[in-house]
């Protein structure tokens, strides 16, 4: 004759995302993982959903075994990779910005300059000393140069 081993008991209970957990006596009042969302699922302490371990319920919905995969770690290599080497010395940064600025302000002053001359206004023609320092400023800036 066969030796049989006694059953074991079972509490069957459900996830939020839908899925049916079989899960050894033992758990009883823990909380533990969902292997399908990873939410954490409240396991009763039996009673109602208490079942007994027969062949009608080994089914593909026991999870006893599962464990759920390890979490593969990136290479720090890649978060510390640098981007790709740019042409050849010239970055466009905060300087050349303010450099297209200048240069742009510039060109308004000696406009208007201009334009005040043409109708006999001569009080802003001082405006051009201001508009061709804009401009030089501008040049130094795109080229990546300051005045420090």
């Amino acid at each position: 004759m066969a030796v049989r081993k006694p059953k074991k008991k079972m509490i069957v209970t459900k996830c939020r995302c839908g899925r049916q957990l079989k899960l050894k006596d033992s758990l009883a009042g823990k909380t533990i993982r969902c292997p399908q969302c990873s939410k954490p699922v409240a396991v009763p302490t039996g009673g109602a959903n208490e079942v007994d371990n027969d062949d009608f319920l080994d089914d593909e919905l026991e999870d006893d075994d599962y464990e759920p995969p390890a979490r593969s770690r990136e290479s720090r290599g890649n978060r510390n990779r640098k981007r790709g080497k740019r042409s050849a010395g010239f970055e466009f940064g905060w300087r050349q910005i303010m450099g297209v600025l200048a240069l742009g302000l510039g060109g308004l002053i000696i406009l208007g300059s201009t334009i005040a001359l043409i109708n006999g206004k001569t009080e802003l023609v001082g405006g051009i000393g201001f508009a061709v320092l804009c401009i030089s400023a501008g040049v130094y800036w795109i080229r990546g140069k300051t005045y420090e």
